[in-house]
């Protein structure tokens, strides 16, 4: 399936996010998850909650997914009594579009940035909660709020490999086992995985025409195959407009 035209303008102003109420799908106890989406920052080292479904701070139930630039990038876990943190090596950079994930398997968290290690560390408490999962706030606490484009947000009960996220992070998938929520965020807040978690769209989050280049394909319009290579949504081929082509060097 083509990769999204339009993606989702977090912001502080208002504050405008996304939220789904608690579901066991998106709590994973001790178990093994991964949280994946891209992202662009409004501004260098701009900060925020990129994710979370967290009761309250410090030592709260729950987890957030904390992004801040070029400063860090950092998973907060809490079980109501303790609190856990890993840090990325790397923050996000600039103001580009980057893809970020980080995944639990067994009790080693590892980030990743646009599809490689970027760091790990401990994670071994239970992170269950019944808090209102969101993206781009915290909404337990009024605040924690991001400025920030987001795109194709993924929650999955394992762990994906550096393979399967680089892999994948240009690809929407739909039903898939273990994904519990796919947002592709494409001007819709619908589920994508199956299993029916739509967003609430809070003081109207927009939705633009600005999506990460590296997942643009184009060239000829429905052209499935050239020179072995796939392609797909190809509007134009040496400045000639291309539409319906169903063969080329005898490739269908």
């Amino acid at each position: 399936m083509a990769f999204p035209t339009q993606s989702a303008l977090l912001s502080t102003t208002g504050p405008k996010y996304l939220t789904r109420a608690d579901n066991a799908l998106l709590d994973f106890g001790t178990g093994a998850f991964t949280l994946e989406l891209w992202i662009k920052l409004a501004a260098t080292g701009a900060g925020g909650r990129a994710l979370d479904k967290r009761d309250s701070g410090g030592a709260g139930a729950g987890y957030t997914y904390y992004v801040a630039g070029s400063d860090r990038m950092s998973l907060y876990c809490g079980n109501g009594s303790t609190a856990e943190a890993v840090t990325a090596t790397n923050g996000i950079p600039d103001t580009e579009w980057h893809h970020i994930a980080v995944t639990r398997s067994s009790n080693t968290i590892t980030h990743y940035l646009d599809g490689v290690a970027n760091g790990t560390g401990s994670l071994t408490i239970n992170i269950d909660t019944g808090a209102t999962f969101a993206v781009g706030y915290v909404v337990s606490e009024a605040d924690g709020a991001i400025n920030a484009r987001v795109v194709l947000v993924r929650v999955w009960k394992v762990a994906r490999t550096e393979a399967e996220i680089l892999a994948n992070y240009c690809t929407i998938l739909g039903t898939q086992t273990s994904l519990s929520a796919e947002w592709t965020l494409d001007n819709t807040v619908d589920d994508n995985s199956g299993n029916s978690l739509t967003l609430t769209n809070v003081n109207s989050v927009t939705f633009g025409a600005d999506v990460p280049a590296t997942c643009s394909v184009s060239g000829p319009a429905n052209l499935k195959t050239y020179n072995t290579n796939v392609k797909a949504n190809i509007k134009s081929m040496n400045t000639n407009l291309i539409a319906n082509v169903k063969t080329f060097d005898t490739n269908a």
